[in-house]
């Protein structure tokens, strides 16, 4: 409980389910996630190879686009530089790790070859 002067008021946590946004049936993929310092793990998360994001200072890999994943921050909590991440079968290291502050973190991602 918290009391000022004239107010009296309870702080309340809150926690994001993120379940719906995040399930297989519909858009979201399942990455196996390997950190350079850890132990592997399945995630799963919104993979896109967007072509457009140089509003956040990330240069473009030589195709023209920027493979990304969106997952749960508490999946990724030590995500770091060259950490690793199998999406459909194909490798990518992380060269970015976004978190939103919401509960969820954006990996920006450059392929493997």
């Amino acid at each position: 409980m918290v009391e000022n002067e004239t107010f009296q008021y309870k702080i309340m946590s809150f926690t994001e389910d993120f379940s719906e946004f995040l399930s297989t049936d519909d858009f979201a993929d399942v990455g196996l996630y390997t950190p350079v310092r850890g132990v592997q793990s399945s995630v799963i998360g919104i993979f896109t190879n967007a072509s457009d994001f140089t509003n956040l200072g990330v240069d473009l890999d030589e195709g023209g686009s920027q493979p990304t994943f969106l997952c749960k921050t508490s999946d990724v909590p030590v995500a770091a530089h060259d950490d690793t991440l199998i999406v459909s079968t194909k490798p990518y290291k992380v060269v970015y790790v976004l978190p939103d502050g919401t509960g969820m973190t954006r990996l920006i991602l450059e392929k493997l070859t």
